[in-house]
């Protein structure tokens, strides 16, 4: 005699409450992309010296930043210094040198 096992597929259901927690979840982070979006439009609206930072501390250059192609250029003394190196120009070659200042 031959026994044949019929396997139907395994269905899950996931209950309601569970539904509704994920779609609130969805609905929360989706309005965050909103808003993190918006708020890079607004920073993107103002001037170039309000838009610079480190350790969030807004940035003031003696000489001004330039934004050429997308790209931010800054006064490489002025960041260095922040960020504790130090900057020696040689008149002589033109050569810049950015170290640990000891």
């Amino acid at each position: 005699m031959c026994l044949i096992l019929a396997i139907a597929p395994l269905t899950f259901s996931i209950p309601a409450e569970v539904q509704n927690r994920i779609q609130e979840r969805k609905e929360l982070i989706r309005e965050q992309k909103e808003l993190d979006m918006e708020a890079r439009l607004q920073l993107r609206e103002r001037k170039l010296e309000e838009r610079l930072f480190i350790r969030g501390e807004r940035l003031h250059f003696d000489v001004p930043a330039q934004l050429e192609s997308n790209r931010t250029f800054v006064p490489i003394r002025f960041i260095s210094e922040i960020l504790g190196e130090k900057v020696v120009y040689d008149d002589e070659t033109g050569d810049i040198d950015v170290g640990l200042d000891d």
